[in-house]
């Protein structure tokens, strides 16, 4: 993964620096003006001076709008070249492209042991102690930390692989558990706007999520918050019909 450049996504936009001429070119260069026009009285050396003053002003003119014109130009150019949203999303969807060996190797337990049904994924930027946040252009709330929870289904257990990992670092965390189906008591989860303190900002940013809770007889439970996507919603559904499915049977 490219720490280096997913960091960029979350860098403020480059303003240029635009140097003020001031008053200076214009003022030589009225002078320079009525010195060459009183070259009468003054004679060559009054000519002179008054192109001299009049180069002068011209040149500090030019010198100025190129400066200007160079800051402009690598602005546009590291603005234009900042990570964008959609490159910040490939980057994390391609790092947990083989992620479900990892989560079966934590776990313990081969593919076979879990084949009643088809895992279940829910994935999604991370709202909890995170250093970075930005809205992107296409009004997303992207983080500096991501968040995937899978599900694995055998014939009498639910078996959960939790992982997040940090986009800008080489940093993650696993947590794993397994439950007997006749032990969950319910599955419940709810769209609402949550609000999350992000680095120093002094006011709490709102975003809707969906918060998962799977609760079991012994108190214990799985919760993930998820920023919310008709994929998400659907997964969740699916989810909550499968495992009431499977709670009945147990």
């Amino acid at each position: 993964m490219n720490y280096a450049r997913n960091k960029l996504y979350f860098e403020q936009d480059k303003v240029p620096t635009i140097k003020s001429m001031g008053c200076a070119p214009i003022v030589l260069m009225i002078i320079g003006v009525i010195l060459l026009f009183s070259a009468g009285s003054s004679g060559a050396v009054g000519a002179l001076l008054g192109l001299v003053f009049i180069g002068i002003g011209v040149l500090l003119i030019v010198n100025t709008s190129k400066t200007n014109a160079k800051n402009k130009k690598e602005a546009d150019t590291y603005n234009k070249n900042r990570t964008k949203g959609e490159e910040l999303d490939k980057a994390s969807l391609d790092y947990l492209a083989n992620l479900e060996p990892m989560a079966l190797d934590k776990l313990n337990i081969e593919r076979r042991d879990a084949n009643a049904a088809d895992p279940i994924r829910f994935h999604g930027y991370h709202y909890e102690n995170i250093e970075e946040y930005a809205r992107g252009k296409d009004g997303r709330e992207r983080t500096s930390k991501y968040n995937v929870v899978i599900f694995f289904f055998s014939k009498d257990q639910i078996y959960c692989y939790k992982f997040v990992f940090d986009l800008l670092r080489d940093w993650k965390e696993q947590k794993v558990t397994e439950y007997f189906y006749k032990d969950i008591v319910s599955v419940d989860s709810e769209t609402r706007t949550r609000k999350f303190q992000f680095g120093g900002n002094d006011k709490p940013i709102e975003i809707n999520v969906e918060d998962f809770l799977l609760t079991t007889s012994g108190g214990t439970s799985i919760s993930a918050s998820i920023f919310v996507t008709e994929e998400i919603k659907d997964s969740l559904k699916g989810m909550k019909s499968l495992l009431r499915h499977c709670v009945k049977i147990s």
